[in-house]
């Protein structure tokens, strides 16, 4: 279940809280805050708070278009403030534990190990496996791969 703005904030509050009430909370929350230096510092309560082991977080668009990754179906997002319009809403990151490349998507699909994902033998594999339905699309390569 997604979280509130209100719920977000009372959230901060405990966790700044909790993480100075003793001197191994602190040290935990520190541990976090060290991983994930580029965020401000409610964020990083925000991410200790909700996924202490979280190691690198950004964005669902910066996993998918930037580090050519995908979010793992059925992963929780971590809630961070957006304050950048004149209302604060949420948004969510990822933490790469949430994280799948493409590898990770072929390899139950086409039962290929790491160093039979050249190219060649994907498309071979597809060939082989991928029933032809006679469109253009599977009777002939539409560009030559060398």
């Amino acid at each position: 279940m997604a979280i509130t703005t209100r719920q977000y904030f009372q959230l901060i509050q405990d966790t700044a809280a909790s993480v100075t009430r003793s001197h191994a909370n602190w040290t935990s929350f520190l541990r976090t805050a060290a991983r994930l230096y580029p965020y401000r510092f409610p964020d990083q309560l925000a991410i200790h708070a909700q996924c202490p082991d979280a190691t690198a977080c950004t964005s669902y668009d910066k996993w998918n278009e930037q580090h050519h990754r995908y979010v793992k179906r059925g992963s929780k997002g971590i809630a961070l403030l957006d304050d950048s319009q004149a209302t604060p809403r949420l948004r969510y990151v990822f933490d790469v534990s949430d994280i799948a490349s493409p590898q990770d998507i072929l390899q139950p699909v086409l039962g290929v190990d790491e160093k039979k994902t050249t190219l060649p033998f994907v498309l071979h594999r597809l060939r082989t496996t991928v029933p032809n339905t006679g469109s253009p699309m599977t009777s002939k390569p539409h560009m030559e791969v060398r």
